[in-house]
């Protein structure tokens, strides 16, 4: 069933694409453009999916401004950009940190525009180590001869292989798409014997 966009889907889209567009007007003035995007990422997937009590309190209403801003100097001051720090405060004083992975998705689709790169959103049952995200990278740059950007997304539905999206173009390598093909081919082999036997029977 195809998902219905929903007013929040609206929302974040927007919030992301306007703070997305805040971030790399900001990080291009540096020497450091991709560095910085690397960082907003890392804290996204590392720091804030991998904490979601920590996600909680810095949007929660009961912490003041002031101590949100507090826990997010303690945690991520000596470890990420004095711009990348104050752009997650601005988010915080506005109220936007609970919409931090839809400017990320829009960094992301910015960035690749603007650098020319393919988007692949690889889709595997379970979660690709860097080693193997690299690799099919340094494959598809090979036979794409493009520069490549790799977003994962896990789906155990699909039981193994890989799905691969490129645009509209979807590439199913999964062992349920691979079923799938065998079941369609079986349905199409059993129809083709049957129109065949019914030509016999009238000729």
């Amino acid at each position: 069933m195809p998902k219905v966009a929903s007013v929040f889907d609206s929302e974040e889209e927007h919030v992301g694409e306007v703070y997305a567009k805040a971030l790399l007007g900001v990080a291009r003035k540096s020497s450091n453009t991709d560095e910085l995007l690397n960082q907003f990422q890392t804290v996204v997937e590392e720091v804030f999916s991998k904490n979601p009590k920590l996600e909680a309190a810095l949007n929660s209403p009961k912490l003041s401004l002031e101590q949100k801003e507090s826990l997010l100097d303690k945690i991520l001051g000596a470890h990420v950009d004095a711009t990348l720090l104050k752009f997650l405060k601005v988010l915080c004083r506005r109220q936007r940190l609970n919409f931090v992975r839809g400017i990320q998705r829009s960094i992301t689709e910015f960035r690749d525009e603007e650098l020319g790169r393919v988007r692949v959103l690889v889709t595997s049952a379970i979660e690709l180590s860097a080693q193997e995200v690299d690799g099919i990278r340094g494959q598809l740059k090979t036979k794409l001869n493009r520069e490549v950007s790799v977003v994962t997304k896990v789906d155990p539905s699909i039981i193994g292989g890989l799905v691969l999206r490129i645009g509209d173009t979807v590439f199913d390598g999964s062992v349920t798409g691979k079923f799938d093909q065998l079941l369609r081919a079986a349905k199409t082999g059993s129809a083709r014997a049957l129109s065949k036997e019914s030509s016999s029977l009238v000729s």
